[in-house]
């Protein structure tokens, strides 16, 4: 059985897949940034439906401002296709993949927040984590009032919940 991980891992290499995929095609900003957009909604809701499994609950049915998500990717996409000095298919491949990891992870961390349940944390690095995660690892849980570290581009840390 596939876990979160692989899942929301999966999830956003279909997403890259999917952007390089179209952008072979001649896509439009606007048809790479719903691409894009979309990925982060079903990162959203993956999230939301995993982490009311871990903690015996229902889901919260979070929800992303998919119209404020689509503009901000539209005018990343609009930049990358405009920059003549960097590989735009190296680019929208991160886009495509950190994008909805990100999203992953703000959801994950709003979940956290709302569920009762979850009195504090621990953070649980991806596969291959960048030296600041590796340093941030801990089998101490942390109060649910502190934070995690903003997701950052190609971060695959999970706060794992901690309950009474």
């Amino acid at each position: 059985m596939a876990t979160y991980r692989d899942m929301k891992r999966r999830l956003a290499n279909v997403t890259r897949d999917g952007v390089l995929s179209a952008y072979a095609r001649d896509a439009t900003a606007d048809d790479l940034a719903y691409l894009v957009a979309t990925g982060n909604m079903h990162e959203y809701a993956l999230a939301d439906i995993a982490l009311a499994a871990v903690v015996g609950a229902a889901p919260l049915g979070l929800m992303l401002d998919v119209e404020a998500e689509y503009e901000r990717l539209r005018d990343a996409v609009g930049t990358i296709l405009d920059d003549t000095e960097h590989e735009t298919e190296m680019q929208l491949a991160r886009l495509g993949e950190a994008e909805p990891l990100a999203a992953a992870q703000t959801a994950w961390n709003e979940g956290m927040d709302a569920h009762p349940q979850v009195t504090g944390w621990t953070r649980v690095t991806g596969p291959d984590p960048c030296p600041l995660c590796r340093g941030l690892e801990t089998d101490d849980p942390l109060p649910a009032s502190v934070p995690m570290l903003v997701p950052h581009p190609g971060c695959g840390c999970t706060a794992e919940p901690v309950g009474p």
